[in-house]
């Protein structure tokens, strides 16, 4: 189970717990190595050379160390180590997304050419083969992988579109609630009570909670620092956020973080996506090829809300 695993920077009191799992799924994907012999070698090499040089971030469940990953300066991904049983949850992509997040313009990696499922995982994560290698160390041929950030998430108006941090939950609040306030009149109808129903969880505590749930990705457009629009999909596929600010309407921005959702849903292993649209964005969504699958729910006292799915490529 996933369903509480925290992640978190590197502590030196971790070094043991992480040596200790980086032994135990070597030995488990590679039973014919003896991984316990490389021990010694292997903290040296964490002490002298990962620790001194990357970010390493950890998965915690229940205090225990469920999985790690280290990426440097360059943007290269040494390690990304998860416990057997969290093998096929989402906290390996939750981790990688992390190097992503540390890496943002790039990430580029070594895998064994006989770890399909490894390389399987990669590629339904944006990694595309980037030439072949041999392990320095074990001799093994390998493959060069590189995740690049995909040019949609930028629009010609110079808007990057990224992971939202706890840091960004108070502007991110703001832009919800103008927009839902500003753009979704046909919706609400100025009506106090629908928009009081609506707005109650649009506070920066919640959103925060929202931004640092592990099986839930939110993502903002930027513009200059500036927080343009926000969105969220769940490891599941489903969208539950998309609003723009009324100051970035019309300017393409809706659209682009939409395809970065429907991405992070694909990444996720989802074959479809599916939402709840307003009657402001009905049309939108049928334009970007959504479908209506089913009445609207009457969500917050509306008329409207509309369930949608599409079929993702």
């Amino acid at each position: 189970m996933t369903s509480s695993f925290q992640l978190r920077p590197y502590r030196v009191s971790d070094e043991d717990a992480a040596i200790a799992l980086w032994q135990r799924t070597w030995q488990l994907a590679y039973p014919s190595i003896d991984f316990a012999a490389r021990v010694a070698w292997w903290r040296q090499r964490w002490r002298n050379e990962l620790v001194p040089a990357a970010q390493i971030i950890v998965a915690e469940q229940h205090d225990t160390l469920q999985g790690f990953v280290t990426i440097d300066a360059t943007g290269y991904l040494d390690q990304i180590v998860v416990a057997p049983e969290q093998w096929g949850s989402p906290l390996a992509a939750a981790l990688l997304d992390e190097a992503k997040r540390l890496s943002p313009a790039s990430v580029t990696l070594l895998v064994n050419k006989d770890n399909a499922r490894a390389i399987r995982f990669y590629e339904r994560n944006g990694f595309a083969h980037a030439g072949e290698d041999v392990n320095p160390t074990s001799g093994r041929p390998v493959l060069r992988m590189e995740w690049k950030r995909d040019p949609s998430s930028k629009t010609c108006a110079g808007i990057n579109i990224r992971d939202a941090t706890p840091e960004d939950a108070t502007a991110a609040c703001e832009v919800l609630r103008r927009s839902i306030a500003e753009l979704c009149i046909a919706d609400h109808h100025n009506d106090a009570a629908i928009l009081a129903m609506w707005l109650a969880n649009k506070t920066p505590e919640i959103v925060t909670s929202w931004i640092v749930r592990h099986d839930n990705s939110v993502l903002v457009a930027v513009e200059e620092d500036r927080i343009l629009a926000v969105g969220s999909v769940t490891d599941a596929g489903e969208i539950q956020l998309n609003y723009v600010s009324p100051d970035a309407r019309f300017r393409g921005v809706s659209r682009s973080l939409l395809r970065a959702l429907e991405q992070r849903a694909v990444a996720r292993g989802n074959k479809q996506s599916n939402l709840v649209s307003t009657e402001t964005a009905r049309r939108f969504y049928l334009s970007a090829g959504y479908i209506e699958a089913g009445p609207p729910e009457g969500r917050f006292g509306t008329t409207s809300s509309y369930p949608m799915v599409k079929q993702l490529g």
